[in-house]
């Protein structure tokens, strides 16, 4: 449950999150209640954000990892990358991506290949069906992410976006 309020500066914030982060400071007083409420609200915002498309990964029998995976294959050189090269970019464990190349395989949207200079090298190439399938969800995606994004102008967008690139920098 989320209540949201604006402070006397003007700006918004969720009374439970910060609640929540006034709480645990209490408890724990070493913490600073600021890093705790926006480490909250983004973990938050992010599930809310994974919540609204993911009626339209489920329509189209799909995983975010999995329409990842498409992604980074549809604008890699030649459509193909190598299992290394998806682990590294989805940032999660080999085996899990080995498993999520199985299920796109066998759903006939990646296929693999041998190298032809180097038989140790085994590439994961995207099909027709995976173009397709991501040439489709991408927009509906978008579509509703649009929705939300809607609330924040041009300069608001932007500080988001180096704000959180600001933090993914540093928590690399």
């Amino acid at each position: 449950m989320s209540r949201f309020d604006v402070s006397r500066d003007g700006r918004m914030y969720d009374v439970v999150v910060r609640d929540t982060a006034q709480q645990l400071h209490e408890r724990f007083p070493e913490t600073d209640p600021r890093v705790t409420e926006a480490n909250l609200v983004v973990a938050r915002a992010w599930g809310s954000l994974q919540r609204l498309v993911e009626g339209i990964w489920a329509e189209h029998n799909l995983t975010g990892h999995q329409l990842s995976t498409l992604r980074l294959l549809l604008l890699a050189k030649g459509n193909r990358m190598t299992v290394k090269d998806i682990t590294a970019s989805l940032s999660i464990g080999s085996t899990n991506v080995t498993k999520l190349v199985n299920r796109l395989e066998r759903a006939e949207l990646v296929q693999r290949a041998s190298d032809s200079d180097d038989r140790r090298v085994t590439w994961v190439e995207l099909t027709d069906a995976g173009r397709l399938a991501y040439e489709t969800v991408f927009p509906l995606m978008q579509r509703r992410y649009r929705e939300v994004f809607a609330v924040l102008d041009g300069d608001e967008m932007e500080l988001l976006v180096h704000l959180l690139s600001k933090l993914r920098m540093q928590a690399l």
